[in-house]
């Protein structure tokens, strides 16, 4: 019964604008958080034609199981910098639900490299690439920070949200284990993959130690890179250090906003995201920020599985449910 409910909750949120979306489906879930779900379930998204394996309720697949994504901020700029054929790095993929959807942007000729330690999250990372055929995806089980070999990692405590695991900055610190860890440069050089278009980093605080060890990578390959923007989890000055780094890299600075692509740092310290933009796109495109808000504006105002809302990922006729049992 319940999941014919939510099913026709899915189809409502299918007429609704993006950015209104948040509000309907806390109100679905605040109303219905006592109510028991058969698990695991396979749900299908509302703006790719990709599918979220929830073998348990947390914050992340609850948003997935009522409206059928979970971040589409940073997914509305992705999808007006990279193309089919594309490469993505994605450092912090969790359970994957950013993940999934990359590799159905760049599609089977592109490639998505796919980064996290925690080793719950990896887990379901990998089953729902596996949940999807997605050979172009690969995920690797490590932190990436300024170094190789192994550190600290601290996983969480909090059944909803086991992403928020980070490593552990002070040797002094506890650690609950200790994880295989790499920078992008090394990764690269053993790798040798193809020049990545995209980097996207939610490392938990660590975004600029991610950052600073993918020097040569950034400097070679001159991706579009978007960090988290949080500085209550950055162990020194957030603000000071990322613009010393923007001008040393020849790299400027924008924040993503609900419906904006704005110029230069947040002004405040609430948790975002922020673009990080090679002085030469800026160049020879004036008009980026733009044409990226623009984007994010359709993107927020219009019904996600609207045929013009830039976070339509090639939507095609499904005979099957948005839910349905996964096998065990």
């Amino acid at each position: 019964m319940f999941l014919n409910k939510l099913a026709l909750y899915r189809r409502a949120l299918a007429f609704c604008p993006t950015i209104l979306t948040a509000r309907v489906a806390r109100f679905v879930l605040d109303e219905h958080s006592s109510v028991p779900v058969a698990l695991p379930l396979l749900v299908r998204s509302s703006i790719a034609n990709v599918v979220m394996h929830i073998p348990t309720l947390d914050h992340f697949t609850r948003w997935w199981l009522i409206r059928g994504f979970y971040e589409w901020r940073n997914l509305a700029v992705i999808t007006g910098l990279a193309h089919t054929g594309d490469t993505i790095v994605e450092v912090g993929a969790n359970i994957g639900t950013e993940t999934i959807l990359l590799g159905s942007l760049v599609g089977p000729k592109g490639r998505v490299f796919a980064f996290e330690p925690a080793i719950q999250c990896f887990r379901r990372l990998e089953t729902n690439v596996q949940a999807n055929s997605m050979t172009h995806i690969r995920c690797y089980q490590c932190a990436v920070a300024d170094l190789d070999g192994h550190i600290g990692f601290q996983e969480t405590s909090e059944s909803w949200n086991h992403g928020v695991g980070h490593i552990v900055h002070e040797p002094t610190y506890p650690a609950s284990l200790n994880v295989p860890v790499q920078k992008l440069d090394s990764w690269f050089v053993n790798t040798t993959p193809p020049a990545p278009r995209i980097l996207l980093i939610d490392a938990e605080g660590a975004d600029m130690r991610v950052l600073r060890g993918a020097r040569e990578l950034i400097r070679q390959a001159i991706p579009f890179v978007i960090i988290e923007w949080n500085p209550s989890l950055h162990t020194g000055d957030l603000r000071t250090e990322l613009t010393e780094w923007c001008k040393s890299s020849h790299y400027s600075v924008a924040t993503i906003g609900n419906m904006t692509v704005r110029s230069g740092l947040p002004s405040s310290n609430v948790c975002q995201n922020v673009l990080l933009i090679p002085n030469t796109a800026v160049a020879s495109d004036s008009g980026l920020l733009r044409r990226l808000s623009r984007r994010l504006t359709l993107s927020a105002l219009l019904p996600p599985t609207a045929s013009t809302n830039p976070l339509r990922l090639g939507i095609t006729y499904h005979s099957q449910p948005f839910i349905r049992r996964a096998h065990q």
